[in-house]
């Protein structure tokens, strides 16, 4: 019964850690996406002024 315990426990600290590796990377893409996207429109605007 230990022994399971140990291994869910195990399980669930990896899954936490590739849960916050996929949260930062995801928050990295979202941050580029909208500086990419800001620039975008900025210079979308000062094109047709």
């Amino acid at each position: 019964m230990t022994e399971q315990m140990g291994l869910l426990s195990h399980d669930a600290i990896v899954e936490l850690r590739l849960f916050w590796v996929l949260h930062d990377g995801i928050g990295l893409i979202l941050t580029c996406y909208g500086l990419v996207f800001y620039i975008a429109t900025y210079y979308i605007h000062s094109l047709r002024t």
